[in-house]
């Protein structure tokens, strides 16, 4: 399953999980980042490594090291690139 970090700037997709700590899913959960929720990337920055996401309205930035834990299922349930052409690889 693909993780936040996978997604290009621009790109939705619905969380799928999060694997953190209970305390972290909490506060997830106040910012709109809970399994089911629709987030948009909206840029990655500094070589990758943070993340600006839109949560339903709320605009929060996050460490690679969080977006690796958040699974995600991109629209039309394509996952690990298939939707550009890696299926095969």
């Amino acid at each position: 399953m693909e993780t936040l970090d996978c997604l290009r700037a621009g790109e939705s997709a619905k969380i799928a999980e999060i694997a953190a700590p209970d305390d972290v899913r909490e506060r997830l959960k106040m910012l709109n980042v809970r399994p089911g929720a629709e987030v948009t990337l909206v840029k990655a920055v500094f070589f990758r490594s943070t993340f600006l996401l839109d949560a339903d309205g709320v605009r929060l930035g996050l460490r690679k090291s969080l977006a690796e834990k958040i699974s995600v299922i991109r629209p039309g349930g394509a996952t690990d690139g298939a939707e550009y052409g890696e299926a095969g690889r």
